[in-house]
């Protein structure tokens, strides 16, 4: 089997380092800081799982989410995506996100919810 592969966009340093001491390292992890870098490795690459910052300088990880599910360049009109967020929501929000996502983090998130979300997506065994 071949190493499951993730695009992790968010804007923070420290969050996309956190997910890359929280990964094993012979996973392959492209990781943008913009939505206009996660957009172009979505027409280059196809990934196992899409981690996704919610609110960021030039848009929203909504916005790249509907550029992989939609645009004819995309190659991951059916990967799997997690949601990042530094907001409280309300419910109705929380709804919205569970909508358009897998499932949600919220920052700052513990190690357990992070595996267990990779678990769910069978990228590791628990």
């Amino acid at each position: 089997m071949d190493p499951p592969q993730l695009l992790v966009l968010d804007d923070h340093a420290d969050t996309r380092l956190l997910i890359t001491y929280l990964c094993p390292s012979s996973w392959h992890l492209t990781l943008c800081a913009t939505c206009a870098e996660a957009q172009s490795a979505l027409t280059t690459q196809r990934f196992d799982l899409l981690i996704l910052d919610i609110q960021l300088p030039d848009g929203s990880g909504r916005d790249v989410l509907r550029f992989a599910r939609r645009h004819r360049n995309s190659r991951n009109n059916d990967v799997p995506a997690v949601a990042v967020t530094a907001m409280a929501y309300t419910s109705a929000k929380t709804q919205r996100l569970k909508e358009e996502f897998e499932t949600y983090l919220t920052k700052p998130f513990r190690k357990s919810d992070f595996v267990e979300i990779v678990c769910k997506h069978e990228l590791i065994q628990p």
